[in-house]
């Protein structure tokens, strides 16, 4: 059911139902062309984890390129360990210490991709880290 959703307002509306603290919203007031479920069930995965294995503060950069919508979800923490990187989005797949089932990134990546986006992880050097979610701009 796809349809222009606000993407920050989704976001802040997440972060209200999940009881979570200092999170911040910045950049473009955008939509995407999603499902709205889905969309909040991304969020409320990546902004869960990012709370639960990351550090505050939890950053929320929505902006766009080339037409499409491009959120990344930052952190002040260390990343993630390099022995996970590469089966970060496999379900089942999660670090020593997460006591989770290892499906949730693995589906917030299946639901991105049905909805003709995708989820990533950047870990840059100098830039820091974070998961990257790139939708169509409705």
């Amino acid at each position: 059911d796809a349809a222009p959703v606000a993407v920050a307002d989704l976001v802040t509306q997440v972060v209200t139902d999940a009881l979570i603290d200092d999170v911040h919203v910045e950049g473009d007031d955008l939509a995407a062309m999603v499902d709205a479920d889905h969309l909040s069930q991304i969020f409320w995965n990546l902004l869960t984890n990012t709370v639960k294995h990351g550090a505050p503060p939890v950053r929320v950069v929505v902006g766009n390129h080339e037409g499409r919508v491009v959120v990344e979800v930052r952190d002040a923490g260390a990343g993630v360990e390099a022995s996970l990187r590469d089966r970060l989005f496999e379900r089942f797949g999660r670090g020593r210490s997460s006591r989770g089932t290892g499906l949730g990134l693995a589906i917030a990546r299946d639901l991105a991709r049905v909805n003709g986006g995708d989820l990533t992880y950047r870990d840059d050097d100098g830039d820091g880290h974070a998961f990257v979610l790139e939708l169509p701009q409705a």
